[in-house]
């Protein structure tokens, strides 16, 4: 699979882990993905999906994980 974003030859990125934050008794967790169009990214919270999003690439992939965390975070959730 080809995704923007990876050096030349590069295995694109397993099914991966991105982290973890928690408000009191409730657990909120991203990971990763390969799709077919490149990488889901799926946010749970206490086992229950709350959003998917496809990146295009590996740097998309990253801001939106980041902008995902940083809104939890905004709400009190570490």
């Amino acid at each position: 699979m080809l995704l923007p974003g990876l050096p030349h030859r590069a295995e694109p990125p397993a099914d991966e882990h991105l982290w973890t934050l928690r408000k009191g008794q409730r657990t909120a967790v991203c990971a990763q993905a390969l799709h077919p169009l490149g990488l889901e990214l799926r946010l749970t919270v206490d086992g229950e999906t709350l959003r998917t999003e496809v990146a295009r690439s590996v740097e998309e992939g990253r801001a939106a994980s980041e902008r995902m965390r940083d809104l939890f975070r905004s709400k009190g959730w570490t």
